[in-house]
C-alpha cells in the first residue's frame, strides 16, 4: 500500500487576495455599522409579533438566570457557582 503525501496547497489558490480583503473590509464595516445602530444590540423592540398556536402562559426566565447557567464544574457542583467564582480564574501568567 503506497501512502502518498497530499500536495502543498498556497492560500492564494483557496481564496483570491482580492476577495480576501474584501471580505475584511466588509466585516469592519458592518462592525462599526452594529456599534453605531442601537437597533442592532437589541435595543429596538420588534413590531408585528403576534402569539403562535403554541405559546405558553410561562413567565419568562430572568437574563441573569438565562447568562450564568453553567455545566462545567471547575468551580463548584451547582449550576450558578460558575458563574460566581470564574472571575479568580487567570488565563495567563
Amino acid at each position: 500500500m503506497v501512502i502518498r503525501k497530499a500536495p502543498e496547497i498556497r492560500y492564494s489558490e483557496v481564496t483570491p487576495r482580492r476577495v480576501y480583503l474584501n471580505r475584511r473590509r466588509f466585516l469592519s464595516g458592518l462592525l462599526a455599522a452594529g456599534a453605531l445602530a442601537p437597533e442592532a444590540r437589541g435595543a429596538a423592540k420588534l413590531n408585528g409579533v403576534v402569539k403562535g398556536p403554541f405559546n405558553t402562559d410561562e413567565k419568562v426566565t430572568p437574563f441573569r438566570d438565562v447568562s450564568t447557567y453553567n455545566n462545567y464544574y471547575e468551580f463548584g457542583t451547582g449550576k450558578d457557582e460558575p458563574a460566581q467564582r470564574a472571575h479568580t480564574l487567570r488565563t495567563s501568567p
